[in-house]
């Protein structure tokens, strides 16, 4: 019995689900890892994951973004966004 409740408690434990950080919390951390409003972003239906949509990233910023994620047991999903200008070839 007593090992049965055990189990269960180290079982409920890993099953937290990561909280949802507020646009002002991603934006302070943006801010600090030299990005710009609204480029790390994290959806409430997949809490585990924080979004950084950047155009050519520095190693810099990629570092201290998946820094701040691994010390909240997140994942960075790293999306390099190609803006093209479809105005100018036309």
């Amino acid at each position: 019995m007593a090992l049965t409740f055990g189990a269960g408690i180290a079982l409920a434990g890993c099953a937290t689900i990561p909280r949802v950080y507020s646009e002002n919390e991603l934006s302070s951390v943006g801010r600090a890892c030299g990005l710009a409003a609204g480029e790390l972003v994290q959806e409430e239906d997949e809490p585990r994951l924080v979004f950084l949509f950047r155009q050519g990233p520095s190693r810099s910023q990629v570092s201290c973004v998946k820094e701040w994620s691994r010390k909240r047991k997140l994942t960075l999903a790293l999306v390099n966004m190609n803006w093209t200008d479809n105005a100018a070839s036309q």
